[in-house]
């Protein structure tokens, strides 16, 4: 190659790498944006949660019920509380 094709390809390639960096530069934007979009959006859910469950516990608070004692009858006796079968009266 003559000095001439020296200096052409020299010249593309520093286009090509150029290019190339543009390209790169766009695609990180772009990941950027999205990045900060998802977490707004995550960030908006959670809030609306927090909101929500606030809501609730205002509404829970204000009943002011005392809480019921489970009615253990209800429970099945665990197998190794079975009574013994004995004689019946």
């Amino acid at each position: 190659m003559d000095e001439k094709e020296l200096e052409r390809e020299k010249e593309r390639q520093k286009e090509l790498v150029r290019k190339i960096g543009e390209e790169t530069v766009a695609k990180q934007q772009q990941m950027h944006a999205t990045v900060e979009k998802n977490t707004s959006e995550i960030m908006a859910r959670m809030l609306e949660t927090i909101q929500d469950t606030q809501k609730l516990v205002e509404k829970w608070s204000g009943l002011e019920q005392p809480a019921k004692k489970p009615d253990l009858h209800l429970v099945p006796p665990l197998s190794s509380e079975k009574p013994k079968e004995g004689p019946h009266d």
